[in-house]
């Protein structure tokens, strides 16, 4: 899962939570699986070349100011990866990622609660 970290932690945890229990689909994001001294621009380029199946890209405010989040998105369509974002606020996407992101499906799942929010996101997953 790509996301802004200090936006979307709560999300991501939530959401991988129940796409791994209930749907049994299996997740990776950095919070939990980047451990202390691996540095992140190493890992995230060899998990999305060798482990991943698709990206799913939490979209928001923050993220749409994010170089990480734009490189991740880069990295997967580079690699054939298919691509869900999932938009969690009203924030218009910015012209790079309108540019780059113009043939990835854009899902709006904004103004919920956590667990509902993290419940369609899983729903939209597992389809």
């Amino acid at each position: 899962m790509s996301h802004h970290s200090d936006t979307c932690g709560d999300i991501v945890k939530e959401s991988a939570d129940i796409l791994e229990f209930a749907f049994d689909i299996k997740c990776w994001y950095s919070e939990r699986d980047i451990k202390g001294a691996q540095n992140y621009t190493s890992v995230i380029p060899e998990v999305l070349a060798n482990k991943a199946t698709r990206l799913l890209v939490l979209f928001n405010a923050q993220a749409n100011g994010s170089q990480q989040v734009l490189r991740e998105v880069q990295m997967a369509l580079s690699l054939k990866l298919p691509i869900l974002i999932i938009k969690l606020d009203d924030s218009e996407l910015n012209n790079v990622f309108k540019y780059i992101c113009s043939t990835i499906q854009i899902v709006e799942i904004t103004n919920m609660n956590l667990a509902v929010t993290a419940q369609c996101i899983a729903e939209e997953v597992s389809r």
